[in-house]
């Protein structure tokens, strides 16, 4: 999703398929205000084979620009290089809840979620 318009539809969509009572739970990609420039790594590594990932992901404007970086390790294969972009829209935590409140969703947010994201929670009005 890059625009307001792409997150409100998504939303919506996805608030449709809940019932009375439902809930529906996003968990955000960063809010403009937390960038920070920082990359983010991680490692995984097993008897056959590794993994090692590291992601930039820079604020320009209204648009999160990603660039992820793999690079691979297997006996069979050796080491591989994998690079990947990706634009995202940088949506604020009110334009979130405004889109749970459109789409008729009573909406609550969890600032740790499950990995320190946060966790918008919303539940269908009766």
């Amino acid at each position: 999703m890059q625009t307001l318009t792409d997150l409100f539809g998504a939303v919506a969509t996805m608030a449709r398929h809940s019932g009375e009572g439902g809930l529906l739970i996003i968990e955000p990609w960063d809010f403009p205000e937390d960038a920070n420039g920082e990359p983010w790594t991680t490692t995984v590594r097993s008897d056959d084979r590794a993994v090692a990932l590291l992601e930039t992901t820079t604020l320009k404007r209204d648009k999160w620009l990603q660039e992820t970086h793999y690079l691979t390790w297997s006996r069979d294969r050796g080491i591989e290089h994998l690079a990947e972009t990706a634009t995202l829209g940088a949506f604020t935590k009110a334009e979130h809840e405004a889109a749970f409140a459109q789409a008729g969703l009573d909406v609550e947010f969890d600032p740790e979620g499950l990995r320190g994201r946060g966790l918008f929670i919303g539940t269908r009005r009766s």
